[in-house]
């Protein structure tokens, strides 16, 4: 299968350096907290981006994150520099800890800028907020703005949050400089679906959020997995940056301590499952299961595709279900994938030129 269909390429790489981080949100989906300890050493975070950079001709973004990517000091700097070096667009990820003042924050963002950061996402909401002041995101995001920079404010969304979209919208700083400040148009905000990871906790949403079974047809693949080159802090590649991933072993597809980051990339290929994601998304398998086996039931009761993911993946009678069945569709999700493969590749022209 590989040498019939390997020609994609990905156009973001995404960095994990480390999984500690100032806050230590309930629900974080890697984990992170002040505790967690282990980071990739400048010299392999280079090393990576070195990689990435001469393997791949279509990759256009570098993306820092984590954990809290500015825990790392000058060496984000440098990471940043290195991308800058390949002329790629530089994102990073962050809570805003280090702007409790818009002096802090130009002292934080300044020598990144330099470096050759253009953008920053910032995230916010009633789980940050407990170790971030919401102050911190305002100043960090007026700040990245007025310097020059895309900023995207993400907030945590549910219907049970206190700190909505709405509320940050009103606040009295932010609204005065999206409405009377020429760099305004450098800040997005968007409000984010926020999961639970514990089988106690559940958050409810607007009913247009749930993936039902009546929209399955409707939904598109996973455009994350092959675009995304993803490592985590202990050096993996995984096939994407899902919230799930680290929940899923099949993502991971080895050690970049050991292996070319090409090498590693092309190894996905082989295997149908990622093709077929990437083809039909995971609710469209889970559909598919449900068709194939009776006491798999198709509920609808999520909203984000990682939730189905690690069904997929994780759940026994759905992977034999799918394991008995699956052949049944690699003729058509074959077909599919050269046809969105070329779509995607006339994208990919047309956006660079």
């Amino acid at each position: 299968m590989i040498n019939l269909i390997h020609t994609l390429e990905p156009t973001t790489m995404t960095i994990l350096p480390t999984y500690q981080c100032t806050a230590a949100c309930k629900e974080c989906c890697f984990e992170c907290n002040q505790q967690r300890s282990g980071r990739i050493s400048l010299t392999n975070l280079l090393s990576y981006i070195d990689d990435a950079c001469e393997s791949f001709n279509s990759l256009q973004m570098i993306v820092f994150s984590g954990g809290e990517c500015f825990l790392l000091g000058d060496d984000l700097i440098s990471a940043v520099q290195k991308a800058n070096y390949y002329k790629k667009k530089v994102r990073c990820v962050s809570n805003g800890y280090w702007a409790p003042n818009k002096k802090a924050a130009v002292a934080r963002l300044k020598p990144l800028i330099d470096a050759g950061l253009t953008e920053l996402n910032l995230s916010t909401g009633d789980e940050h907020q407990e170790w971030v002041p919401i102050q911190n995101i305002i100043n960090a995001a007026i700040v990245g703005a007025e310097l020059g920079i895309q900023v995207v404010i993400t907030v945590e969304g549910s219907k049970e949050a206190s700190f909505k979209y709405q509320e940050l919208i009103v606040q009295p700083e932010i609204k005065d400089f999206l409405e009377n400040n020429a760099s305004s148009s450098n800040i997005k905000i968007i409000e984010n679906v926020w999961i639970s990871f514990h089988a106690n906790k559940n958050y409810t949403h607007n009913k247009n959020t749930y993936r039902t079974a009546s929209i399955v047809k409707k939904l598109e693949g996973c455009n994350n997995i092959f675009n995304n080159i993803v490592i985590n802090p202990r050096e993996e590649m995984i096939s994407c940056c899902g919230l799930t991933f680290e929940h899923i072993p099949e993502l991971h597809n080895g050690s970049l301590k050991k292996n070319r980051m090409k090498e590693l990339y092309l190894k996905q290929f082989s295997d149908f499952m990622k093709i077929w994601i990437w083809v039909d998304g995971p609710e469209s398998i889970l559909y598919f299961a449900s068709q194939k086996n009776d006491a798999i039931k198709y509920t609808g009761d999520y909203v984000h595709p990682c939730q189905t993911c690690v069904l997929i993946h994780n759940r026994k009678d759905v992977k034999e279900t799918l394991l008995k069945h699956y052949h049944e569709k690699v003729n058509d999700v074959l077909f599919r994938y050269v046809l969105k493969k070329e779509i995607r590749k006339t994208d990919l022209l047309l956006l660079n030129n």
